[in-house]
């Protein structure tokens, strides 16, 4: 039994709960979003039209009987009795925090993101910090980009690039590959994947 912390309650959080409560039976699940569901964002995302106007945290814990938080993922969230962080945003602000609070409470982290057809998410555990594996490492503009932060800017500029349902999908389907590959392979961590990428031009 697992206790998840999920920061976004957009796109991808909406294809990837239903799948992930039935595959994972977590003991417990947060989810940890501030934005408001708009009409406009029903053709890409997994939401109930009646719940337009409300927070998106709110509309999917209503759907699938989870808890949740209506704030911004920041370093000051509480996360102690947490065993996986998933960070779903769009905006490295988030991910830049949710690592953060992963190497402080010393937990494991699964980040998402996906643009118009291209979707990835990749792993970090804790003692990877500064290493190859670490996305401040091999994504150094996680540490400088604050654009696209539901802190810095108006929700108007965030929905200036949509993503396709299908990019959203396939992004929480690398998600669910890799929360299957921390919790349930039997390989050592050398053989283990941490990165899954899937490109308009490329599959890897």
């Amino acid at each position: 039994m697992h206790r998840i912390l999920i920061a976004g309650a957009g796109g991808v959080t909406s294809y990837l709960l239903p799948v992930l409560l039935k595959t994972f039976q977590p003991e417990k699940v947060t989810l940890v979003d501030k934005d408001i569901l708009e009409q406009r964002n029903l053709d890409r995302q997994q939401f109930n039209a009646d719940a337009v106007g409300e927070y998106k945290a709110k509309a999917l814990a209503d759907m699938y009987n989870v808890d949740h938080r209506a704030e911004w993922f920041t370093t000051n969230i509480d996360a102690r009795r947490y065993d996986l962080l998933i960070c779903a945003c769009d905006n490295h602000k988030a991910r830049r925090d949710v690592l953060t609070v992963a190497d402080m409470e010393q937990i494991p982290a699964i980040i998402g993101g996906n643009e118009y057809f291209d979707a990835e998410a990749y792993l970090y555990l804790p003692l990877w910090r500064g290493s190859p594996k670490d996305p401040r490492v091999f994504y150094p503009d996680i540490m400088l980009d604050n654009s696209g932060s539901p802190l810095n800017c108006t929700g108007e500029l965030q929905e200036a690039f949509p993503q396709l349902a299908l990019a959203n999908m396939t992004c929480a389907t690398h998600i669910l590959h890799l929360m299957w590959t921390l919790f349930k392979s039997k390989a050592d961590w050398e053989h283990r994947p941490h990165r899954f990428s899937t490109t308009e031009y490329k599959i890897s």
